[in-house]
């Protein structure tokens, strides 16, 4: 028997070693095996050499832009980020200031902490950077222009025409219109949980936030988690959080796994997870939504697009399957870390409950959403529960769609932008005292949260919605959302920590919870608390 090849055996060069784990652990491919092994070796050997030439040219760009230690040949600083994306980039921040670049393989990335900086470089200069990298716009399902809201450039004609539909679909009007069936989703979900016994609260969450999407989009919803309905949109959720993982996320910068994803497989996965799975279901509700009594996105989105024709919905299907991932996932994730922090802080929901209660021996009910000025202590504790535990680390990636001057330097076409939405909610300028829990510091803020998105950083009470031309079409809804459940989760029950066998508490807070990061929603890891019934005497 000859003896095998082994990349460990061909070389000693530690980077080259470790960059060939890179590979096998984004990829799949055997650390060893003989042929491949020995074929990915020399491509990274090659690429080694190459980059090492091309590196040592000055490059004129980011003049006066710190970059971190730890770069290397071809992969830039991959195997220094660490498996704590935020607190690495924290200790770069105290390192080099608010603003630093990195390389993740062959792109340049600037990483931006500081509130009004960002807003600078995002909204003020939002003409140059509000592309996004090429890589995000994972699949046309029509395979034409149409990237949908999300992905779209905002300087396409047809990303406008999206973007304003979807505004006017979940703008104040339509959704004060739709107020009785959005309540009803939440008063379900209190019915559900208000047991007092131990429970998860994310899963039923994440259900009533799909089913404000259901209903907005095509006036349907889910029954139960067990609705067929509910597993399928799940389903296609978290299928495609996974093709926004590492594998694809390393491919999208690193040449050399962008060359083995194809041969991998991972294009066609993920075509026919787009043609097949999702394109299926979309046709359907659609169908379902244009059949359907009264008014709703599918039915706007159709009018807009396809002059009200029936039969080919292919150019509706990203922004759907937009409202559907990032409306999901992202509302009941919120909600969810924010429960988990009132959970140990029964003054607070007191003086909630107390505003709650006066309201309701005065109307006979809870508050709408836009009586909220009635809830004032309510709202200013969602902003501080939503600053301290940000539902995403870096928001959705922008790129630099042309070239520009940002403060005496160059910044090049295709370079990446990540603001650190967790370190700029601990701004000590912005927010005095930031580690503390206070949400006396957002008393006297009138402006909905979708309103304060859209004003400059020292106006606005948190970043988690977006910058610029950017900003969550979708946040108003989110925002009506959150306060429909809170309010009537209150009004009727105390939020408390779980119980052990023996009736002990076990509380959770947010430094025994670890959060999970995905691509762009940070989930927490799984934990329970208790949804007990008020007596009110």
């Amino acid at each position: 028997m000859s003896q095998q090849l082994t990349v460990s055996g061909l070389y000693s060069n530690k980077f080259v070693e470790r960059f060939i784990a890179l590979i096998s652990n984004t990829t799949g491919l055997s650390h060893d095996g003989s042929a491949t092994a020995v074929g990915v070796a020399a491509i990274a050997t090659a690429l080694f050499a190459w980059q090492r030439i091309r590196s040592s040219r000055e490059n004129p760009a980011f003049n006066g832009i710190p970059t971190p230690k730890g770069a290397r040949p071809i992969i830039g600083h991959v195997l220094s980020l660490g498996s704590n994306l935020p607190k690495t980039f924290r200790k770069w921040h105290k390192e080099l200031g608010p603003v630093f670049r990195i390389k993740l393989g062959s792109k340049d990335v600037i990483v931006i902490s500081n509130p009004a900086l960002t807003h600078d470089l995002l909204s003020t200069n939002g003409k140059y950077t509000s592309d996004r990298p090429d890589s995000f716009a994972l699949q046309d399902f029509n395979r034409g222009n149409n990237h949908g809201v999300v992905a779209g450039n905002p300087n396409d004609k047809v990303y406008n025409t999206l973007r304003k539909t979807v505004l006017n679909a979940l703008g104040p009007k339509r959704l004060k219109e739709e107020s009785s069936v959005l309540c009803n989703e939440a008063d379900e979900f209190v019915d559900l949980v208000s047991t007092g016994e131990n429970i998860d609260p994310l899963e039923p969450l994440m259900r009533i936030s799909l089913n404000f999407i259901l209903l907005t989009l095509f006036s349907t919803r889910t029954t139960s988690i067990d609705d067929p309905l509910y597993k399928q949109a799940i389903h296609i959720i978290t299928t495609f959080m996974s093709f926004t993982g590492i594998v694809n996320a390393a491919a999208a910068v690193i040449p050399i796994l962008r060359v083995l994803s194809p041969i991998l497989g991972n294009d066609k996965k993920m075509s026919d997870f787009f043609t097949n799975t999702c394109k299926s279901f979309y046709d359907s509700l659609v169908e379902k939504g244009l059949d359907a009594d009264g008014d709703n996105m599918a039915k706007l989105l159709n009018d807009e697009l396809n002059q009200g024709k029936r039969g080919n919905y292919d150019n509706m299907f990203h922004t759907i399957h937009d409202m559907l991932v990032a409306g999901t996932d992202t509302t009941g994730v919120t909600i969810t870390w924010a429960f988990l922090q009132i959970s140990t802080k029964p003054e607070v929901q007191k003086k909630i409950q107390e505003e709650i209660d006066a309201f309701v021996d005065k109307h006979g009910r809870v508050p709408y959403f836009w009586e909220r000025d009635s809830v004032p202590y309510m709202i200013a504790v969602q902003r501080e529960c939503f600053r301290l535990r940000p539902t995403t680390e870096f928001g959705v990636p922008h790129a630099v769609g042309e070239a520009f001057e940002w403060r005496g330097t160059l910044i090049p076409k295709d370079t990446m932008i990540f603001s650190n939405m967790m370190d700029a909610h601990v701004d000590p300028e912005k927010y005095p005292n930031p580690e503390k829990f206070d949400p006396d510091r957002f008393l006297g803020l009138e402006d909905t949260m979708f309103s304060s998105a859209n004003r400059k950083a020292e106006n606005r009470d948190q970043f988690n919605f977006g910058w610029g031309r950017r900003v969550c079409p979708g946040s108003h809804l989110a925002e009506t959302q959150m306060f429909n459940v809170w309010v009537r989760v209150l009004s009727r029950c105390n939020i408390m920590p779980a119980v052990d066998k023996n009736g002990n508490d076990v509380p959770e807070t947010l430094d025994t919870v670890s959060p999970k990061s995905g691509p762009t929603v940070v989930s927490p890891s799984p934990f329970k608390i208790r949804f007990v019934p008020r007596n009110k005497n």
